[in-house]
């Protein structure tokens, strides 16, 4: 039905000998520099992300309606996925990732010193959206340099490498809004999205992309729904971005508003602590997969955890920030579990020229960042706020019946 409304093809690379994604760096460099792209993006999106919702709350004075907001930025984001095929087959990965990168630094620097609601809600969204089509880009570099018996390994350490900037950024942020708000976090995040230009513009000006075939949105559905493998795992990514944006919106707002904690508080002490399984688990829990236990069981595992924590938040009446740190902590022990075992079973399953694979990916990841918040803006006109926590839990129930039906890749 998208691909009729939008008429919109995504794309895939036949890679052979002489189309092969080049660049005259050497592989692991080139892995490193990839990473460190990664880690100043992961800086830059991560400053602000249990920020946003606060400060888009503050700038429309409806609470409800931050959800609604943030439903329009993926919904956006979509429409931009759909699309990034043309725009990768006319421009190529590396303009397109610097272009972005360049746009980012504006939109940030506009979040920052913009004075109009209108205005910021713009910017914001464009934010949002073109972080999400960077994302993708970055993935598909990382791909094109990995073996595949060695993904888990390379992805646990991306993930980690990206992760150890999620969790020292909502810290560093909390630091910036106790000494002079919202704007110089942005502003900080502008900085290091500058810095992620320059490793790129200085490296991968010789990157070669490939040749670009283009496979209609229809026919990629097909080869999901009939490969049972890859239609289980884009299920379990939609489930787990469906309770990072509901996590990550609401969370910080419950905390500060609900429970009286100061925001200061909540990013530099209780966001940090929670992410700690992020940076502490993937790298590890990817190696585990490539030669021990598997990707099954792990992530079956990570989701009983995410489940039961993820209910016991709806019952803790205590403001302690101790208490809701190590609760918080232990929901996201379960969910870098099944990051990390998704994305290494998903890009064991792939090859670099499944970009169409990896394009429907992030389209459902995006449905999952549509549809959660107007979730829960339904859910506030007939519960109370903390049993938004309670009817997430029974929703990420769904991902361990997904996960029996995986078959280990060890």
């Amino acid at each position: 039905m998208i691909a009729g409304v939008f008429g919109v093809n995504l794309c895939y690379n036949i890679a052979n000998d002489t189309t092969q994604m080049t660049n005259k760096l050497p592989q692991r460099t080139s892995l490193i520099l990839v990473y460190i792209t990664s880690l100043l993006y992961s800086f830059s999106s991560s400053l602000p992300v249990y920020v946003n919702s606060s400060f888009i709350a503050k700038v429309i004075s409806v609470e409800k309606a931050v959800g609604i907001i943030f439903a329009i930025s993926a919904a956006v984001s979509v429409c931009l996925t759909l699309f990034l095929p043309y725009i990768l087959k006319r421009f190529g990965c590396y303009k397109t990732i610097i272009s972005i990168i360049a746009l980012e630094v504006l939109l940030f620097v506009g979040m920052a010193t913009l004075k109009s609601p209108i205005a910021i809600i713009i910017v914001f969204i464009l934010n949002q959206s073109f972080l999400s089509i960077l994302a993708i880009c970055l993935s598909i570099f990382l791909e094109n340099f990995s073996e595949n018996s060695e993904t888990g390994g390379i992805r646990g350490i991306f993930l980690t490498t990206i992760n150890t900037a999620v969790i020292i950024g909502p810290f560093l942020a909390g630091m910036m809004i106790g000494n002079g708000g919202f704007g110089k976090v942005y502003l900080a995040a502008a900085i290091f999205m500058l810095a992620a230009y320059i490793i790129m513009s200085m490296n991968f000006k010789n990157y070669k992309d490939p040749l670009y075939k283009t496979l209609s949105l229809r026919e990629t559905f097909g080869i999901v729904v009939k490969s049972h493998d890859i239609h289980a795992i884009v299920c379990v990514h939609f489930l787990l971005n469906f309770f990072f944006t509901i996590m990550v919106i609401y969370t910080p707002i419950y905390l500060n508003v609900y429970m009286g904690i100061p925001m200061n508080k909540i990013l530099s002490i209780v966001i940090p602590i929670a992410l700690v399984p992020f940076a502490l688990f993937e790298a590890v829990l990817g190696e585990i997969a490539d030669k021990k236990l598997g990707e099954k069981e792990i992530m079956i595992a990570g989701f009983v955890i995410i489940v039961f924590f993820t209910a016991m938040l709806s019952f803790i009446t205590n403001p302690s920030i101790i208490v809701w740190a190590i609760v918080l902590f232990l929901t996201r022990v379960g969910a870098s579990a099944v990051e990390v075992m998704s994305e290494t079973y998903f890009y064991k399953k792939i090859n670099p020229n499944d970009i169409h694979l990896v394009s429907f990916l992030y389209v459902v990841r995006s449905g999952a960042s549509i549809l959660a918040p107007l979730i829960v803006v339904f859910i506030l006109y007939f519960l109370d706020y903390r049993y938004i926590f309670l009817i997430l839990s029974i929703i990420m129930i769904l991902g361990i019946p997904y996960s029996f039906h995986f078959k280990d890749t060890r």
